[in-house]
């Protein structure tokens, strides 16, 4: 699963199967990593914080099955996991209050259709994480992924 931009190299794409996210840190909390072809740099920038994150495979179809596993089980259930408020980076995505809420820099902004709200989160505590593990694990080592609107 990757994330396009809509035009490349002065023309309009073919996709198979647009999907359409707000910003980057939506794209990555589905699970999508940069696509190699029309976001060449950003694929490059991802794929050495990648390797600074210890995470296993060199070349995106080995990334691409590595997130697969991460972010979906059998049934197509959505895998999410637990972790501390405080160590979550940014651009990470957490459910809080049932409503998906991204971790900005300096705000946390809940997601729904029609953009992006400020919120406050506590400083700490367990939340449930919607972004899977492995692109953390890249946010953390640097990563740091586009956010549409403030906090980002």
């Amino acid at each position: 699963m990757v994330s396009c931009v809509p035009t490349f190299r002065g023309g309009s794409r073919t996709v198979y199967t647009a999907l359409f996210f707000w910003d980057e840190a939506s794209a990555f909390a589905a699970g999508h990593r940069p696509c190699r072809e029309c976001r060449y740099n950003d694929y490059q920038r991802y794929l050495a914080f990648w390797r600074a994150a210890g995470l296993p495979g060199d070349r995106a179809a080995e990334m691409d099955h590595h997130l697969h596993g991460a972010r979906v089980r059998r049934d197509r259930s959505q895998v999410r996991h637990l972790a501390g408020l405080e160590a979550l980076p940014p651009g990470t995505f957490v459910l809080w209050q049932q409503k998906p809420v991204v971790i900005g820099k300096d705000a946390a902004l809940q997601w729904s259709p029609a953009g992006y709200a400020e919120v406050i989160l506590p400083k700490s505590g367990a939340v449930e994480v919607l972004t899977p593990e492995p692109v953390v694990e890249v946010f953390r080592a640097g990563y740091q992924p586009a956010i549409a609107f403030g906090g980002g």
